[in-house]
């Protein structure tokens, strides 16, 4: 799952979330954007801090799986403090926490219930793919 061009996901996940990570990644994939899921898109050998830093940086917006593992995750907070720092869209999909149990800069941000996952697909379908009445 690696990024491609056209409109580009980096998605922000714990380890230990892989398996949820990949099906929204799979989800997300689905609207017509690419997505830059670690797992998958980096080489062995790779320098995957720098590889991350491009990645966040050519991305059009950032997804932050929260989950009580991500929040947990230092390399979690450091994706996610390095998207808000550039003034990333930040989309918070929460799994199994509170929205209190959110990050501070995430609680000031509209989150998404998992569970509700499908307006937001909707909404990132059209960042992706504008409605020729949206273009004008």
């Amino acid at each position: 799952m690696k990024a491609k061009a056209g409109y580009r996901v980096f998605l922000s996940y714990a380890r230990k979330d892989s398996r949820s990570a990949q099906k929204l990644a799979t989800q997300i994939e689905a609207t017509g954007a690419a997505v830059f899921l670690d797992e998958f898109s980096l080489e062995a050998g790779e320098a995957f801090q720098a590889q991350i830093d491009r990645e966040l940086r050519g991305s059009d917006e950032v997804v932050a799986l929260v989950t009580e593992n991500s929040i947990q995750s230092r390399w979690w907070g450091f994706e996610v403090g390095a998207a808000l720092g550039l003034q990333k869209r930040v989309v918070s999909i929460i799994d199994g926490v509170k929205v209190e149990e959110l990050p501070p800069p995430l609680r000031s941000l509209q989150s998404v219930d998992v569970r509700k996952i499908s307006g937001y697909l909707s909404e990132l379908s059209e960042r992706v793919n504008p409605s020729p009445e949206r273009v004008k």
